[in-house]
C-alpha cells in the first residue's frame, strides 16, 4: 500500500515540488536518491516543525497528503566549528514513485506592487485580478509562517512547538549573505551547543550566526533557528 506526500525542494534557486507515491520502508535517504538531491540535504516534517532522521520510516510516520521541505545542509554556529552529516540508504528496491513535478516561481526579496489585468471591451462585467509571480509560491509560503517582505529583507515571527513567538528579520544589507536576527531570545538560548551562535546587535535584536548554509532558502535558515529554540524550550 503506497502513501502520496509532497516534497518540495528548496536550494539556493527556485523551489521545485514533487508529488510522491511512497511504499513501506521509505526512508528520507530513498527520497532524496530518486528526486535527485545530495544526501547531506536535510528533510523537514512540516506539521510537526522537525526535522527527520535518514533512516526514520517515511511511510509508518507520515499520515496521506503530509508535505516535507529538503534542503541543503544548514547550521547555527561561529564560522570556525566544524559540522558533518552523511547517510546513505543501501535499500535497492524501489520504493518511491514520482507521480508530478513542477518549479515554483523565485523567492523575490521587497516588496512589489500587485498587477492587474483590464477585462476585454466585450466583456465589461468581468473583473480579472493577477497575483504577480513573487507572491506565488516561495514567498506566499514565506507569509504562511507570518513573515512578510521589507526593504531590507523579511520581518516576521519565530514560533516555537509551544506556540511562543519571537520577532526576528532578515536583512540583505551590507552583507554578501542575508542576515537573520531575532529579538529578546530566551536567556537559554546562551547556553549549550549552540551558546555561541548569537551575538548582540542593537536595541534587543541578536544576530543569527549560521557555519553552514548561509546562502540557503529563508525557509530552510528560519526553521534551523525555530528548531534550537524549541530545543532551549524542552531542555528549560
Amino acid at each position: 500500500m503506497t502513501k502520496k506526500i509532497t516534497a518540495k525542494i528548496l536550494g539556493t534557486g527556485s523551489p521545485v515540488v514533487k508529488d510522491l507515491n511512497i511504499k513501506e520502508k521509505t526512508t528520507p535517504a530513498d527520497v532524496k536518491r530518486v528526486i535527485n538531491v545530495p544526501q547531506t540535504y536535510q528533510v523537514y516534517r512540516v506539521s510537526t516543525k522537525t526535522f527527520l532522521k535518514d533512516g526514520q520510516d517515511l511511510h509508518g510516520l507520515l499520515e496521506e497528503h503530509e508535505k516535507l521541505e529538503i534542503s541543503p545542509e544548514s547550521e547555527l554556529g561561529w564560522l570556525g566549528e566544524k559540522i558533518s552529516s552523511l547517510f546513505f540508504s543501501v535499500e535497492e528496491e524501489n520504493k518511491i514513485e514520482v507521480t508530478n513535478s513542477w518549479s515554483m516561481p523565485p523567492l523575490e526579496v521587497g516588496p512589489q506592487p500587485f498587477s492587474y489585468v483590464q477585462p476585454p471591451q466585450a466583456m465589461p462585467r468581468l473583473e480579472v485580478s493577477v497575483e504577480p509571480a513573487e507572491l506565488i509560491g516561495a514567498q506566499a509560503e514565506m507569509a504562511n509562517i507570518e513573515w512578510f517582505p521589507t526593504d531590507e529583507g523579511y520581518a516576521g515571527f519565530y514560533t516555537t512547538w509551544a506556540g511562543r513567538k519571537y520577532q526576528g528579520k532578515m536583512s540583505r544589507k551590507w552583507s554578501l549573505f542575508p542576515r537573520y536576527y531575532i529579538k529578546d531570545p530566551p536567556p537559554n538560548i546562551f547556553s549549550g551547543r549552540h551558546s555561541h551562535c548569537f551575538s548582540i546587535a542593537i536595541d534587543g535584536w541578536y544576530h543569527c550566526h549560521f557555519a553552514k548554509g548561509a546562502g540557503n532558502n529563508p525557509l530552510t535558515l528560519i526553521r534551523k533557528v525555530e528548531e534550537y529554540l524549541n530545543d532551549t524550550e524542552v531542555c528549560s
